[in-house]
């Protein structure tokens, strides 16, 4: 095996470790020294590919939002659909996502819960942050195309409205991991009800209806 190729492979052995442990036991009661057992490496050799805790949490973070964003980019919108059933899908195909892989947001809300504000400054926080805004910009994209196809409410301006939806959901989907995040490991079936209801909220919203 390459030495690059063992670079990678022991790598993402520590991420799938910490992500393991940081689910099962919490941000705080993981230890470094546990996940380099589990990993099946010594704990020095954990930082030598990152920095401590924190950079584990934020990268297991960065790749599930990679993940995320590749299925809403490269999603095929039924194509007779206008602008509005469009986003009514997005939101759908996103629901199904979190439902099928709730770890994303319940390793969102332990950055919110667990890491200082200092973490803003970290390069992988911006990292992280570069995916809302590129939802921002798609539903931007998306609720422009519906005021000009007569779909959406022309009195919403697109992008402070793309923001809020996009702000909201994922505020809520966040603390609904942070408060049920049990429940939602242990039952396949969690229906995430509360952010649903906002979404169709959003929707209604946004519809504009013909007579």
């Amino acid at each position: 095996m390459s030495t690059g190729m063992k670079t990678v492979l022991t790598r993402q052995r520590i991420l799938d470790s910490a992500q393991e442990y940081f689910l099962k036991y919490g941000f705080k009661d993981s230890l470094v020294g546990d996940i380099a057992d589990s990993a099946q490496i010594e704990r020095r050799t954990v930082y030598r590919y990152f920095e401590g805790k924190d950079d584990l949490l934020l990268r297991i973070t960065i790749s599930l939002f990679q993940e995320f964003t590749k299925v809403i980019f490269e999603h095929n919108f039924t194509s007779n659909y206008n602008a509005y059933q469009k986003i009514e899908e997005l939101l759908s195909v996103a629901f199904n996502h979190i439902q099928l892989h709730p770890e994303m947001f319940i390793c969102l809300g332990m950055i919110d819960t667990n890491i200082s504000s200092q973490v803003n400054e970290l390069e992988p926080f911006i990292e992280l942050s570069s995916f809302g805004k590129e939802l921002d910009t798609l539903l931007t994209q998306l609720i422009i195309a519906g005021q000009e196809d007569g779909s959406i409410k022309k009195i919403h301006i697109p992008q402070i409205f793309a923001l809020t939806i996009t702000n909201s959901l994922t505020a809520l989907a966040t603390r609904t991991a942070i408060y049920y995040k049990d429940q939602i490991l242990s039952n396949h079936n969690f229906q995430w009800n509360l952010i649903k209801t906002q979404g169709m909220i959003f929707l209604d919203s946004l519809r504009c209806d013909h007579d």
